[in-house]
């Protein structure tokens, strides 16, 4: 890990990574382009492109009493995953399954004194067992790795653009690696975006 960029290169696991479904593994390695809307009435609207600006996902923002949510769907408009944080002095958010309410995963602060590490616990399709991955941002907070026994998966780079410099909307982009749940990586990255505003406040 870098002290202001998550160095190293993004690998394909050597076990496929899924927390949803199968049909969002990719065979090659896919950038995707995360970029919140100014107009976004709950601040949690990204729309998720590849750097061709084919649409992958779109994500939507609700706030439901003292729970932010936050859903991610296809491009079908069919609901993924929410999104759902924690009231907690502990850093913590829930991925959940919109249609059967099931856990996809849950992330936490890999400790307490930890303001760069999130611990991810998610049920793997692929090996049919509880898995970990873990999340580690730079000194800075402008990237963050996600790492796969050891391996790194996928990066998320906070991007610098007019948009970010003049509004507070940010924008991201994510390396993936192939034989991973592109799903599942975009809705970590979105919890690392509220993972850095969590601790800047």
């Amino acid at each position: 890990m870098g002290l202001f960029f998550t160095s190293g290169n993004v690998e394909r696991p050597e076990i496929s990574v899924v927390g949803t479904e199968e049909r969002f593994i990719s065979q090659q390695p896919v950038t995707l382009l995360l970029k919140e809307h100014v107009l976004s009435f709950s601040g949690d609207d990204f729309s998720i492109k590849d750097t061709n600006g084919l649409t992958y996902f779109k994500c939507k923002g609700k706030y439901v009493t003292i729970h932010d949510r936050k859903y991610l769907y296809d491009i079908y408009n069919n609901p993924i995953i929410t999104i759902k944080e924690n009231f907690s002095l502990r850093f913590k958010q829930t991925l959940n399954d919109p249609r059967t309410n099931k856990k996809i995963a849950s992330i936490k602060k890999s400790s307490l004194l930890s303001f760069r590490s999130l611990t991810v616990k998610f049920f793997n399709k692929a090996t049919n067992s509880k898995e970990e991955l873990v999340l580690k941002g730079d000194f800075i907070s402008r990237s963050c790795g996600i790492y796969y026994r050891n391996r790194l998966i996928a990066r998320v780079c906070k991007m610098l653009d007019a948009k970010t410099l003049f509004t507070n909307k940010d924008s991201y982009s994510l390396e993936i690696a192939p034989n991973v749940d592109m799903a599942l990586m975009v809705a970590l990255a979105i919890i690392f975006d509220e993972f850095k505003h969590d601790d800047s406040e």
